[in-house]
């Protein structure tokens, strides 16, 4: 079966025009709709035309429907997945505030695929910042920051006239302060028995009528009691955030705070993407090294089972590696169609070294892991590969 992502990947995604053209037949359709209804059978072929402009634009249409589409222009597979991130049927949430009056939190769409969790939400009158100057009890209260304020600040986030006169008393060491207030949902996301559902990464940007376009993605896999359900039930916190920051012309302080507020509520339809396991085992350098590959279309999490001495000191192999001021492995992940999956986390697990990538909207035929030395400093590693790789993963249970 033809999927959409191979139309996108044969032809890109509609542009302007397009997607313009495809609005106003849609009207000329709806206005048809409204007229009455002409006892006259369609002919096959004007039929067969329909259907074929259903079938052109069905994909064009789907991904104007949610904030995957909007955060899928720099992130290519919530373009191909927007489709399965269908408009929520959840109702915003409004709360009022000392500090912002009436705000608004809406979950604008989710996609869920047993495995993997993404949800995208909107918020209104989301932010404010004010002067602050501390009493001597608030200055007791906060903490001394011995980066630069802005750094703790956030400039590009805020106000700009509060980030601009916040520059001005650095660079003239006068004192400042400012406190900040913004709506949120907080990091604690939980579903069913009040399983957490711990937070991977989060993405804003401003949007359309003051909005703030937010979309959060979850570790993956999920919590086992989680995984491969029909639909997830989620519940999420609605925050006010506070933070205080005081420059005294010397130092700098800052203080935080959160106040629960309210919860928003949905249930995630499972999509139909599939998610697929890929394994390989070996020998590297005399060692048994298992890898093992858990993948949905966003995103992929690499195991590496390996004894002692399958990755052993790059200046064992390579001596010029001896003169670089560090040295360590990097994991690059590859498929079939050669392209290369972004490395968007590791760590060290006891006994087994775990990598993530984000997806790119489909389950690739194989996986290929490529292992290369880098460095710092006289010796960088570039273009070597550790012996014994690449290997292939291949689909398996």
């Amino acid at each position: 079966m033809i999927r959409r992502e191979d139309f996108i990947d044969a032809l890109g995604m509609p542009d302007e025009g397009f997607t313009n053209a495809v609005d106003a037949a849609l009207r000329q359709v709806k206005e048809g709709e409204a007229r009455p209804v002409m006892k006259r059978k369609m002919t096959l072929t004007v039929l067969a035309a329909v259907l074929a402009v259903i079938a052109l634009t069905g994909a064009a249409l789907a991904v104007g429907l949610n904030l995957f589409d909007h955060f899928g222009r720099n992130d290519r597979r919530l373009q191909v997945v927007a489709p399965d991130a269908a408009l929520m049927v959840s109702d915003a949430v409004e709360v009022t505030t000392d500090a912002l009056g009436v705000s608004k939190a809406r979950i604008d769409s989710a996609y869920y695929d047993g495995q993997s969790l993404i949800v995208a939400h909107t918020l209104d009158n989301y932010q404010r910042h004010e002067s602050f100057v501390p009493t001597e009890a608030q200055l007791a209260e906060m903490t001394e920051n011995r980066d630069y304020l802005l750094e703790a600040y956030g400039i590009a986030e805020g106000d700009p006239a509060a980030t601009e006169a916040l520059r001005a008393a650095i660079d003239q060491k006068q004192p400042y302060g400012v406190v900040e207030y913004m709506i949120g949902l907080g990091n604690r996301c939980t579903t069913d028995g009040g399983v957490a559902l711990p937070l991977h990464a989060v993405a804003m940007e401003d949007g359309e009528d003051g909005l703030l376009y937010c979309i959060q993605e979850f570790e993956t896999p999920l919590p086992e009691s989680a995984r491969d359900l029909d639909s997830l039930n989620l519940t999420l916190p609605v925050e006010l955030f506070t933070s205080w920051y005081w420059y005294d012309g010397e130092t700098c302080y800052e203080k935080h705070d959160e106040q629960p507020l309210a919860t928003l509520t949905a249930a995630v339809n499972r999509s139909e993407s599939e998610t697929r396991s890929y394994k390989w085992e070996g020998e590297i350098n005399d060692a048994k090294v298992r890898v093992r590959a858990e993948a949905s279309a966003v995103h992929i999490k690499l195991y590496i089972d390996a004894e002692a001495g399958a990755f052993p000191d790059p200046a064992t192999i390579w001596p010029e590696a001896a003169e670089a001021d560090d040295t360590w492995y990097s994991f690059v992940l590859t498929d079939s169609r050669d392209m290369e999956y972004h490395f968007s986390g590791g760590m060290e697990g006891e006994g087994t070294l775990e990598a993530e990538y984000d997806g790119l909207g489909y389950l690739p035929d194989d996986l290929t892991l490529t292992v290369r030395p880098e460095g710092e400093g006289d010796w960088n590693g570039k273009d070597q590969v550790l012996p014994g790789f690449p290997v292939t993963l291949k689909p398996g249970d």
